[in-house]
């Protein structure tokens, strides 16, 4: 699974479910940004009780020195956080592409956290721009999106 690890006040807290994988024994990667080229983004196997840092965009991630990078297995589920979402699955992001240029390539199931506030009946989008395949917010699972647009 492939996860991001909340850290701002807009994103569905992620760090029971991250928890939870770990005891049950899932492998659990994150994004991890630390000395990485702009706009490209790694990632780094969770391990239980990790210490966390803020990465320079405010991001948590590993800390820098304990990280495993890892390639992300074809096909694993990806849950992806946003500032805003349509039930099409157009998301929109912090605005980095980190996301659209990992999903371009990435074939597994896309699902997106968000709250019922964040989910709007459009938002701007191009062809950089990749879909979720599911919005999952507090009180509905909806299924934007068979496959990426």
């Amino acid at each position: 699974m492939l996860c991001y690890i909340s850290s701002k006040d807009n994103e569905v807290d992620t760090h029971a479910l991250l928890a939870i994988a770990a005891k049950s024994g899932k492998r659990v990667l994150v994004p991890y940004t630390a000395h990485c080229l702009p706009g490209t983004m790694r990632w780094a196997e969770m391990q239980p009780g990790a210490e966390l840092v803020r990465s320079a965009f405010g991001l948590l991630e590993p800390a820098p020195g304990t990280v495993a990078l890892r390639t992300p297995p074809p096909g694993s589920l990806c849950i992806i956080p946003g500032i805003a979402f349509t039930r099409e699955g157009h998301r929109l992001g912090y605005g980095g592409g980190y996301y659209d240029r990992f999903l371009k390539s990435h074939k597994g199931v896309r699902v997106a956290l968000g709250f019922d506030l964040q989910i709007a009946d459009s938002l701007p989008f191009d062809n950089f721009d990749e879909t979720v395949h599911y919005l999952v917010t507090e009180t509905e699972v909806i299924h934007a999106s068979k496959e990426s647009r």
